[in-house]
């Protein structure tokens, strides 16, 4: 039965993935169940989501086209177990938040607006658990770490000059790396093979630099703090069966707008960059089962509350979708496949500087796989 619950760990964390990144910041879910696996194991993760359509309407009745371009998405990691109390990560994650998207000009209004937005991220996290409690039965571990984060970006659109002149300008935007502390607590109990966890992710703050057309510009930006809780439990022994649930939820409320400040005189505003003054959680719900000793199947269920705010930032809004994913062992190797489908709710953007959109009937399709070789 162990090895169901197991399954259900690794699908959580591509449910997460897949469900977080067609189109908001949010993109990986802070994956970090590989600490809770058995022995040794180097890992890597890859999947790439290609948003279909997100087309929208301009109040003037402009068509909006393909906005929300393809990623990929890489998460490489190493887990060891120290002793029989104490195991410890190692995890690169190349795109923990980011957002491409490309309006072409179609939402510029008087005083300009985006054409193209593109944001990048990494973060590098070390965790380790101990079990501090453990009867046989009965285990609590605590859970802490730290994350090692940075991002860029990029921003294109237009700007009126003069009374009548519009001219496109670009931003490039860089920042430095800041680090937070992550802490959790996890419940094991054997007989039903259930798992609860609770794991917190702090915020890190960063110094940027950077240029609004041809001028130097600094700022200061928040990369949110977030919480997670998931569940993990057998379900009948005889179908060879395990559930799963729970939910992430990112503090964007706590995390002010991007001022852009003149390098040369940094309390002269030159542009302000609206972010989501809403705070975003996506729950799931699934279901893994053994078929044979080498293969599990599993899927899984996700939504998200309506949480995008009317800015045009993002094209999105309450997302909801479904997982399909295996578990194959090949000897020492094991390969997690999966494939996920993404509805994307109704959105509607805009602002005093950009013309209304709406944005309706759009979906998202993502593939991925996981591969695990165990040392021991």
């Amino acid at each position: 039965m162990k090895k169901q619950v197991k399954l259900l760990a690794v699908l959580s964390s591509a449910a997460l993935s897949c469900a977080v990144s067609a189109g908001g910041l949010d993109r990986s879910g802070h994956p970090y169940e590989n600490i809770f696996d058995d022995g040794s194991h180097v890992s890597v993760s890859m999947a790439k989501v290609k948003p279909s359509g997100r087309d929208g309407t301009a109040v003037t009745g402009t068509e909006v086209k393909d906005v929300l371009r393809p990623f990929n998405m890489v998460v490489m990691g190493a887990k060891g177990e120290i002793n029989n109390k104490v195991d410890c990560m190692l995890q690169y994650d190349h795109s923990p938040y980011g957002f491409d998207g490309d309006y072409k000009g179609q939402l510029a209004g008087v005083n300009g607006g985006p054409e193209m937005t593109t944001v990048d991220s990494q973060e590098f996290m070390a965790l380790c658990s101990a079990a501090v409690v453990d009867d046989g039965e009965h285990k609590v571990k605590l859970l802490v770490g730290a994350s090692h984060k940075e991002f860029d970006g990029t921003l294109t659109g237009q700007a009126e000059v003069a009374p009548g002149v519009v001219v496109p300008v670009a931003t490039s935007l860089d920042s430095d790396a800041d680090v937070a502390a992550n802490v959790g607590i996890a419940f094991e109990k054997k007989s039903t093979k259930t798992r609860a966890s609770a794991m917190y992710f702090g915020e890190t703050k960063h110094d940027i630099e950077g240029t609004l057309g041809p001028n130097p510009v600094v700022s200061k930006a928040v990369m949110p703090r977030s919480i997670r809780l998931d569940v993990t439990s057998g379900l009948s022994k005889k179908h060879q069966l395990a559930g799963s649930a729970g939910l992430m939820r990112t503090k964007w409320s706590k995390v002010p707008n991007l001022a852009l400040n003149v390098a040369a005189a940094p309390t002269v505003t030159a542009a302000t960059l609206d972010l989501f003054p809403n705070d975003v959680t996506t729950y799931y719900v699934g279901l893994g089962k053994k078929l044979n000793d080498k293969v599990s199947i599993g899927g899984r269920y996700f939504w998200e509350n309506e949480s995008q705010p009317d800015t045009n930032r993002s094209a999105v809004d309450e997302r909801k979708g479904l997982v399909l994913g295996a578990k194959v062992k090949m000897g020492p190797v094991d390969v997690s496949p999966r494939m996920t489908y993404i509805k994307l709710g109704a959105h509607d953007t805009g602002g005093p500087n950009t013309l209304p959109v709406s944005f309706e009937k759009s979906k998202a399709i993502g593939a991925g796989v996981d591969l695990k070789y165990n040392i021991k």
